[in-house]
């Protein structure tokens, strides 16, 4: 019998255009076709034009660029969703931008109702007044309103408040600062200004309805996660993410995805990493008390999977907590710190190498990168037969050491590029200039042969991932200043860290992360070229539409076919 002519054509198919397929040779298409949500031929228009059938929907691209979806190796999904319900503040050059943001959420809200906003990383000469915010800044848009806005700095995690929040925290003249945290105070007056640096935050938030970190996600109700993860879902798609991982996950965030994933709610798909934590309490328990025991990395399909657990070795430089082998800069005795002792951290990764798990370490100093990248060797050393693929996560600082045992043992370097561009400054002032232009040096991973996955730490910075793109190619920080150029990347080893690099990182690089014949059809369209635009560009570039497993799932107003 005969089969019919539809049953063979595709569902979609797309021409005219500028196709990036992220193939091993990086080749240029003209269309693509696409059926039951894979892809099934890319080629010239006359070759797929010849597939088309009566009920195939075709797009003319109109010469306009498509690359694979992108794929964020490293996000706080939950958090981002909180932040998105209130005013971000990423890429502000002046207080009074930060005003007129905030003002207009202010103008939204009820008197009383606490008003928030999130920026990533402010210094005096990184804003046009050359000061940081203050609450005379902020009280004029707000008098009936707590406002509270965060951000990082080479003082560390600040905190700003207005005079209501104030109040309502109870921060007043006579409050002292507490351990390993400082009020800022007006030098004349004493009175508080508004700016609270690191644990001088916590008066805020224990009265904030809102998470400091995602490590507090437990204070949020599942309902309100659930919601949060909807809201940064919609939000991906508009910037061209298809896919993402969500590290240092709690078990109710995973219950969230799971009951959002089960109503066929999510567009985004995710990886998921679950915190070293729950799974010590797990593993712990005696007979079949759990389920857990027997999940691994890799458990789920292609929408919704567990990924590697998560644990944290060291703090960070921003914060001056990353465990390096020389001092910070000015303080001559702070080399940073680890989270645990370096035996624990090896006993824990070996018990979880040996349940199959691949690990995720946060490591931003040197020294903690080390001692990280030893420990894993050593699991794949004793156990090489169990297949999973470790990742250093951040690594701001590889010694050569460490790029060699990276490269040997396959151990994959997940980069958030973004931060060169919204750190860069602060940097320089915690470490010099010199230590600085070394920071996310991933020329110097690629070159050594690390397999360089790229994500965004959204909602510590934005999660746009052509930010991170652009940040990866040009190095250039919130000044202009390029720090350290001989790490810059071509763009199209950037676009790689956030597609098939990102997709090699879950075990995935055969389902995703390029546009090739069976595999999951998830693409983006662009305003612009990516490959041939000048480089400042790349920041701009708007994403026309988002399709994931063949469906369109974004379309932008101006998008004609």
């Amino acid at each position: 019998m005969p089969v019919k002519e539809e049953v063979l054509s595709p569902d979609l198919a797309l021409t005219n255009g500028k196709i990036v397929t992220v193939d091993e040779e990086f080749s240029i298409a003209e269309a693509v076709a696409i059926k039951d949500g894979r892809f099934i031929a890319v080629g010239s228009n006359e070759e797929i034009e010849q597939l088309v059938g009566p009920k195939t929907k075709v797009i003319n691209l109109k010469g306009r660029t498509v690359l694979p979806g992108l794929n964020d190796t490293h996000l706080h999904t939950a958090m981002v969703g909180l932040v998105l319900a209130h005013t971000q503040l990423f890429d502000v050059s002046s207080i009074k931008e930060i005003t007129e943001r905030l003002k207009r959420q202010v103008e939204r809200s009820k008197p009383g109702e606490w008003v928030f906003g999130k920026g990533d990383a402010w210094e005096p000469e990184t804003l046009k007044e050359r000061r940081f915010p203050r609450r005379e800044d902020l009280d004029p848009i707000s008098p009936e309103n707590p406002v509270v806005i965060t951000a990082y700095s080479s003082y560390g995690r600040i905190t700003v408040a207005n005079s209501y929040a104030l109040k309502a925290a109870g921060v007043t003249k006579e409050t002292p600062n507490p351990q390993d945290g400082r009020i800022d105070r007006d030098l004349e007056t004493g009175e508080p200004t508004g700016i609270l640096i690191d644990e001088a935050r916590r008066f805020i938030f224990e009265r904030f309805p809102m998470p400091a970190a995602s490590s507090e996600m437990d204070r949020v109700p599942l309902k309100a996660i659930e919601e949060a993860i909807l809201r940064a879902d919609r939000a991906f798609v508009k910037v061209g993410l298809t896919s993402a991982t969500d590290p240092y996950v709690l078990p109710h965030e995973i219950r969230a995805y799971q009951n959002l994933k089960s109503r066929g709610l999510l567009r985004v798909r995710y990886n998921l990493m679950p915190r070293i934590e729950a799974l010590k309490e797990v593993w712990s328990l005696k007979g079949t008390a759990s389920l857990m025991p027997g999940i691994y990395t890799g458990f789920g399909d292609e929408n919704l999977r567990i990924g590697c657990v998560k644990m944290l070795f060291d703090g960070g430089v921003m914060f001056k907590t990353a465990w390096m082998y020389k001092p910070y800069r000015g303080e001559p005795d702070n080399y940073g710190k680890p989270l645990m002792r370096p035996e624990e951290l090896e006993k824990l990764i070996l018990e979880a190498h040996r349940r199959g798990w691949s690990v995720g370490i946060h490591c931003t100093g040197e020294k903690a990168q080390d001692l990280a990248v030893q420990a894993l060797a050593g699991a794949i050393d004793e156990m090489p037969e169990i297949k999973v693929r470790h990742c250093i996560i951040h690594g701001y600082f590889p010694t050569e050491d460490s790029l060699k045992t990276m490269s040997r043992y396959g151990i994959i370097e997940a980069i958030q590029p973004k931060y060169i561009n919204s750190w860069g400054e602060s940097l320089i002032k915690n470490l010099g200039i010199e230590r600085a232009s070394k920071f996310k040096p991933i020329r110097s991973y690629l070159d050594a042969g690390v397999t360089v996955a790229g994500g965004s730490d959204a909602p510590v910075v934005s999660y746009n991932p052509f930010l991170g793109i652009y940040a990866a190619v040009t190095r250039r920080t919130q000044t202009g200043r390029v720090l350290g150029p001989e790490e810059r990347v071509t763009v199209e080893e950037a676009i790689k860290l956030f597609t098939i690099n990102a997709a090699y990182s879950t075990f995935e690089e055969d389902l995703k992360g390029s546009i090739e014949p069976g595999k999951l059809a998830d693409l983006i369209v662009l305003d612009r070229d990516i490959l041939t635009i000048p480089p400042e560009e790349i920041k701009r570039i708007k994403v026309l539409m988002t399709i994931i497993g063949g469906e369109i799932a974004y379309r932008a107003p101006t998008f004609k076919d």
